[in-house]
């Protein structure tokens, strides 16, 4: 029985396109989270679930009711609900042995505060607590103004990558279409001859007004022109021997016809005629 392989072929799908996407979305989360951190308090951070839904609900309904548990500090006797000064980044023990992911501030300890824990759960309405949310806790800063900056940075560098990256998914098109050149002559425009050789030698002139230039290394291997009678083969060659003479290089001709020789032969040039039956 024959051997069974199985062969991976790349996908056909823009994947440079979906990959910025892909970091579209992932820049979306980074640069959110670096507004968490450099324009929220720790207090902030850790409502801001509660923020987003009350803010979402008041916009549909203002009246609406919920139960939430917000962030509270207590000394012990009396808990209240916290503000963003009396709390910072730590760890709160709670009686229950858990762990609370703030601490009470300096300023809240010299006033006799020790934990920071969820208080009791209790009706608010939404629109009002979002309200107050918005005023005590973040500084005046919308749901708009809190997340839109972050997300039209990322949009910008996404809508400015974009027509490169669909730029890269036609290329990768036409390759996975026609496949990778690896050696060998192509046929292309002679714009596009130039940018890839850079020719410094030889000039050709083209029927699409971009002359051909041949690098002056190139000049002396083979040149195979190949055309139809009367195309002007002949013609070529002269204009080629013609730049040659004009930078006072050397050339050798093979001329059966003796069509060159009429043209090009100079004695006081020091030319040579390497022809035994002609006396020149």
């Amino acid at each position: 029985m024959g051997q069974t392989r199985d062969v991976l072929l790349p996908p056909h799908q823009p994947i440079y396109s979906i990959g910025n996407l892909l970091l579209w979305i992932m820049l979306t989360i980074l640069f959110l989270i670096l507004r968490m951190d450099i324009s929220v308090s720790p207090l902030g951070q850790t409502d801001i679930g509660i923020y987003v839904r009350t803010g979402v609900a008041a916009y549909f309904s203002p009246t609406t009711t919920a139960t939430f548990s917000l962030v509270c500090i207590s000394d012990g006797v009396h808990t209240y609900i916290a503000k963003p000064a009396e709390v910072v980044r730590g760890k709160t023990i709670l009686p229950n042995g858990k762990k609370f992911n703030l601490a009470p501030s300096e300023e809240a300890q010299a006033r006799g505060y020790r934990t920071v824990l969820r208080g009791p759960e209790a009706d608010y309405v939404e629109a009002a607590l979002h309200q107050y949310l918005r005023l005590s806790v973040y500084s005046g800063l919308g749901l708009k103004a809190l997340f839109l900056p972050p997300i039209l940075t990322a949009l910008c560098i996404f809508v400015a990558l974009f027509p490169y990256c669909i730029y890269l998914d036609i290329k990768r098109t036409k390759l996975m279409k026609y496949g990778r050149l690896l050696r060998g002559p192509i046929v292309c425009t002679p714009a596009k001859f130039n940018e890839a050789i850079k020719g410094d030698g030889i000039v050709f002139p083209t029927e699409e007004g971009t002359s051909a230039l041949i690098p002056r290394s190139a000049e002396a291997p083979h040149f195979e022109i190949i055309a139809d009678t009367g195309a002007g083969k002949t013609a070529l060659i002269v204009h080629m021997l013609l730049q040659i003479r004009d930078r006072n290089d050397s050339a050798v001709i093979y001329d059966p016809a003796g069509e060159f020789v009429e043209r090009f032969y100079n004695p006081e040039r020091g030319d040579v005629i390497l022809n035994p039956i002609d006396a020149r």
